[in-house]
């Protein structure tokens, strides 16, 4: 294998601060993210958010201003929150000096498109926000199983091309933000051989859904694929179609002497099985997990009829 040639990166110095601000002048470096190391005579930033359709009621949301100073890389810039206020308007103050000030909502139902930056010093700043829905709640495992803090959450509407993903914390606790509303939605979550699905009912514009997650271990599937005499057929591919995730997954198995077969950990998202034996007419059922891994599932092959070889033709 070839390896990739060796490339020379240059790295520039650090930008020096030409005019100091007085407030940054006997600032610590570790100091320069600590917004009280260095607000001694604020500048206001104001506005209103403004969402199509109206501010959804009760809506929780975190007006978040960073700002820029001089000579001060961005990723040192101070970060100054306030409540959202139930009309839709904001205030706030950054340090004076700021040169600039980008302003973000932190909200799992109401969303920015793109960032606003201001001047500082502004009390007309106008946020246009776009609504959502949101769920969030916990995941729960299996009793005596470890894993929820290991599991994905995913939620998607039946429109969604790619549904909206999230990893669990460590407490299980979950939030799926951004999501549609006015349509039903399907949220389920993905542990260690571990899987809840949940169908829930159109949310609200603005609406955070409470839920909670069972997650439940995978089952296996087992079986006998037989001929109508009764008769085990051996070395029929038997596979099952797990068709729910992002990636779609094909598992096949073969059956023994006795015609049986056993599918392990099969994922409650397994919603088709398929046999096929050389001879044998096809089989296939729709299957339901983990209810079908309760009972023995039974296949029964008809013979395929076989071609004879037509007469020779007459000379």
């Amino acid at each position: 294998m070839a390896h990739p040639a060796e490339v020379e990166v240059a790295v520039a110095a650090p930008p020096t601060l030409a005019e100091p601000l007085d407030e940054l002048a006997n600032v610590s470096e570790n100091a320069l993210g600590n917004p009280s190391s260095v607000l001694h005579e604020g500048l206001p930033v104001a506005g209103q958010v403004e969402v199509e359709g109206g501010l959804p009621t009760s809506v929780f949301a975190v007006v978040v201003a960073l700002a820029h100073r001089p000579g001060v890389s961005r990723l040192h810039s101070l970060r100054f929150e306030t409540p959202l206020a139930a009309d839709g308007t904001f205030a706030l103050e950054v340090p004076s000096g700021t040169r600039s000030v980008s302003l973000d909502l932190d909200s799992a139902v109401l969303g920015v498109p793109d960032e606003v930056e201001v001047r500082p010093d502004r009390s007309d700043v106008v946020l246009r926000a776009k609504a959502y829905a949101a769920v969030r709640g916990r995941v729960l495992s299996p009793p005596g199983a470890q894993g929820a803090d290991r599991a994905w959450v995913y939620g998607s509407g039946v429109d969604d091309e790619w549904p909206a993903s999230v990893q669990a914390e460590a407490s299980g606790r979950f939030t799926l933000a951004y999501l549609p509303f006015g349509t039903p939605l399907s949220v389920w979550a993905l542990g260690d051989h571990t899987f809840v699905r949940l169908e829930l009912e159109s949310l609200k514009r603005g609406e955070v859904r409470e839920v909670e997650l069972q997650l439940e271990p995978w089952k296996d599937l087992h079986g006998v694929v037989l001929d109508d005499g009764s008769a085990p057929i051996a070395d029929a591919w038997v596979t099952v179609h797990e068709t729910e995730f992002e990636y779609p997954l094909d598992r096949s198995v073969r059956t023994a002497a006795d015609g049986r077969f056993r599918l392990e950990a099969v994922s409650p998202s397994a919603n088709w099985i398929d046999v096929q034996a050389s001879g044998y007419e096809h089989g296939s059922r729709r299957i339901q997990m983990p209810d079908s891994a309760l009972a023995e599932l039974r296949f029964v092959l008809g013979r395929l009829p076989r071609l004879s070889a037509p007469p020779p033709a007459a000379r």
